[in-house]
């Protein structure tokens, strides 16, 4: 939302939240089933806009396979990531990309959802369960602040926390998006 804010000079605020993106580590090329079994030197993919990179790199500082400097800016960057013995060589590339980038990269960091758009069916070797749980990620209805008290605005909005739209989300999103209420 901030990107978009600055990039279009406009405020938002931020109402209700619906879902969240299931963010993963995905191979293609590497048969494998844990983080454990990742290669010195394997080459990762890492989303290149700034709060997608920054979920990426925490993540895998979760994942004990970067280490990360003192944050610099708002978000982390690859110019973040310091000495680790894993020594992972990260590329950026855009979101769409990486999915089909999965052929040139021994591992990728990415959004499910755009895995199931380019029709690859691959199990997560992790799921990023903390950026999940975080309501930061959440998708959700993004306002200028005018509109706020908009009653059209405000029935949208309480749509946003309906009981049908969580069971839609669980039935038909086959677990690549999530509720987030």
């Amino acid at each position: 939302m901030k990107q978009a804010a600055k990039r279009l000079n406009a405020d938002f605020v931020m109402l209700n939240r619906s879902y969240t993106s299931v963010f993963a580590l995905y191979s293609k090329r590497l048969k494998i089933k844990t983080v454990g079994e990742i290669p010195v030197g394997a080459t990762i993919g890492i989303s290149n806009d700034d709060s997608n990179q920054d979920r990426a790199l925490k993540f895998l500082k979760h994942l004990g396979l970067i280490n990360l400097k003192e944050k610099s800016g708002e978000y982390f960057t690859v110019q973040d990531v310091i000495a680790h013995p894993k020594n992972l060589k990260v590329k950026e590339l855009d979101n769409y990309a990486l999915a089909r980038a999965l052929d040139d990269l021994d591992l990728a960091v990415a959004y499910s959802s755009f895995l199931l758009q380019a029709k690859i069916n691959l199990t997560p070797i992790a799921l990023d369960d903390i950026g999940i749980a975080d309501k930061k990620y959440a998708t959700g209805l993004a306002i200028l602040p005018d509109k706020a008290n908009d009653p059209n605005i405000q029935k949208l909005n309480k749509l946003l926390l309906d009981p049908k739209l969580k069971d839609f989300i669980n039935t038909n999103y086959k677990g690549t998006v999530v509720p987030s209420f």
